[in-house]
């Protein structure tokens, strides 16, 4: 389990704690106060082999409120394909870099577009620059009248000696001790001792997490925890040992820590949970929670309020058509679905866009070609063109494409069977050492064969074959 007291828990806002709830009970009811999560959380990591504790101490209001209006999101759900248009943009930009370079431009005019080029971009780091200073102003964080007093518990591990970090238990999140948002720490305990800070009104950034230092930190029971004295002690010598009197906690009275596991399946109390982080509103489900089979809809913004909805990510599972991720543009109306590689069809991606007239315009579909026995690798459709692309068949066969009429009368995709204008078939280079381009004209009921051959090779390299009063009559031309 990744985070449990993030992922399973519900933090409560804390006042002054007259009680602590043990790790059973925050475990069976899955809600919680900082202390009680942190609690938690220490005695998961012990029981891991973990040197973990529980800290008291002052941070700041975002974390006692848990607050993540002011963070992005850690969520990280892109597509693994890429937009062509870019490399293709790229590539033409490439091209059209090579043709100047081989054509002679005037130095001075090369000068003059430099100079050009230099103050656009000026202009445009300026304007950046602008740009985000509004948004830090929009974005800062507005004073706290009780900045410094609000007590709030998380969690120090001790991963190796110079090597310590913080853990926010309402999230599950990682945290350096230089986090400016951790003011100030009391004291911190587990299981084994509880030490004092005795310098709170120091920085974290300059405090040191070595307990035995005495200076920064004091404990209350009688010796150090055995594992803090077994680093430097010799364990082969039994006088030394004895000469501790090391003094023993008694065992802990909560019951043994475990996760049924149909909480475990359900995840998040009432199987779901919504947080809310900057222009970004994330909503977690348990699998059996939605008919359709979501757990996760990751929607962003334009505005700080949740209204105006840019992009909707949303991922699937245990669904009959495969569907595993679908993401959708609320602006332009794309959206993209992605299928897992046992879906039988292996259809991979499903690309159409919401606002388009008719619905099936633009319509882009990517198979896995190695598995079909057709090798179909994409399709492509729109309301004047259908294409196809195969990839290592047999036959050679490269590409299908199908051309329709522009007429108005075209609403549903069955209409385009009886508005078939042409059909173009092509091929790749085979062993014949030609390829082949068969195109159909429906209008004219002629076929035209295109031959490309290698070069010394002389045979014609066009047939045309039309049809006339039910009678084939075969024209040749070279």
């Amino acid at each position: 389990m990744r985070n449990p007291t993030g992922e399973l828990m519900a933090a409560e806002f804390l006042s002054p704690p007259t009680r602590l709830r043990s790790p059973d009970y925050v475990l069976r009811y899955q809600i919680g106060t900082c202390f009680e999560l942190s609690t938690l959380l220490v005695s998961l990591l012990i029981g891991n082999g973990y040197d973990a504790y529980v800290i008291s101490g002052f941070a700041s209001k975002q974390f006692c409120e848990n607050d993540q209006s002011y963070t992005n999101c850690p969520e990280d759900l892109h597509f693994e394909f890429n937009d062509l248009r870019e490399s293709e943009i790229v590539r033409e930009k490439k091209t059209e870099d090579t043709e100047s370079e081989k054509i002679g431009v005037s130095k001075f005019w090369e000068m003059m577009e430099k100079r050009k080029i230099a103050e656009m971009e000026e202009q445009i780091r300026i304007k950046k620059e602008e740009e985000e200073k509004r948004i830090a102003e929009i974005e800062k964080v507005p004073p706290d009248e009780l900045h410094g007093s609000r007590v709030h518990s998380w969690v120090l591990i001790i991963i190796r000696e110079n090597e310590v970090k913080f853990i926010e238990p309402s999230t599950g999140s990682i945290h350096d001790v230089t986090d400016e948002r951790y003011l100030k720490i009391e004291s911190l305990w587990n299981c084994a001792n509880y030490w004092v800070n005795m310098k709170p009104i120091l920085s974290l950034s300059k405090m040191s997490f070595d307990l035995t230092n005495l200076e920064y930190w004091e404990h209350l029971l009688v010796a150090e925890p055995w594992n803090i004295y077994s680093k430097n002690l010799n364990l082969s010598d039994p006088k030394s040992v004895m000469a501790l009197k090391h003094f023993e906690m008694p065992n802990s009275w909560v019951c043994q820590l475990t996760i049924p596991i149909e909480k475990y399946r359900k995840r998040y109390p009432g199987s779901n949970k919504t947080i809310l982080y900057k222009k970004t509103k994330l909503e977690k489900f348990s699998s059996d929670y939605n008919a359709n089979g979501l757990t996760l809809r990751l929607s962003t913004y334009d505005d700080y309020v949740y209204e105006q909805t840019t992009t909707i990510i949303m991922t699937f599972t245990n669904r009959i058509d495969k569907l595993n991720k679908l993401k959708m543009n609320c602006k332009n109306g794309i959206t993209i679905e992605q299928f897992n590689y046992d879906r039988k069809d292996k259809l991979k991606r499903l690309q159409y866009n919401l606002f388009a007239k008719p619905s099936w315009d633009n319509l882009k579909i990517e198979f896995d070609s190695v598995y079909r026995l057709d090798n179909v690798a994409s399709l492509t459709l729109s309301s004047l063109k259908m294409k196809i692309n195969f990839n290592k068949r047999s036959d050679q066969l490269k590409s299908y494409i199908i051309n329709f009429t522009s007429q108005s009368t075209i609403e549903t995709i069955e209409d385009l069977k009886d508005n078939i204008q042409q059909i173009t078939e092509k091929f790749n280079e085979s062993s014949d050492d030609f390829n082949v381009i068969e195109t159909i004209q429906f209008k004219t009921n002629e076929i035209f064969v295109t031959y490309h051959f290698e070069e010394n090779e002389i045979m014609r390299k066009m047939k045309t074959y039309s049809k006339m009063n039910c009678a084939i009559c075969t024209k040749q031309s070279g």
